[in-house]
């Protein structure tokens, strides 16, 4: 008895210890995600039901405590892309990029390359969020 018992907690803490990140603790989803060098970005996408998409931009200038946050998401909000569930959070070691997740509907990827684009001009070759 007490070696199963023992067995179990030990099981029950290490699967509680390796369980996967959930959408409730975003920032720690960003800061496991890819880095990408300087000066450049990684656009993904994802079906995310009728007629909208999850949009993940990963960006290679740093996240500076959010400061552009706020910002960036009315550069979006203004280029005519109606986006919900922002987040803007620090990615890769050290917090040297900055990666942005936002649902919208779907076939705006110009749009939203575009509102990307304005806000981080330094990204080398724009941005190619795919469309969905």
């Amino acid at each position: 008895m007490q070696f199963s018992t023992v067995f179990i907690a030990t099981i029950l803490a290490a699967t509680s210890t390796i369980a996967a990140p959930t959408k409730n603790n975003a920032e720690e989803v960003h800061q496991l995600g890819k880095r990408v060098a300087a000066n450049t970005q990684s656009c993904s996408a994802r079906d995310n039901g009728v007629s909208s998409a999850e949009y993940t931009v990963t960006i290679g200038e740093p996240f500076a405590n959010g400061v552009g946050c706020g910002s960036l998401n009315n550069a979006i909000l203004e280029a005519g892309v109606p986006i919900s569930d922002f987040t803007c959070a620090p990615g890769g070691p050290g917090a040297d990029n900055t990666v942005v997740t936002f649902t919208n509907q779907q076939g705006q990827s110009k749009q939203i390359n575009t509102a990307f684009g304005t806000f981080y001009p330094m990204v080398n070759g724009g941005f190619n969020c795919p469309d969905f």
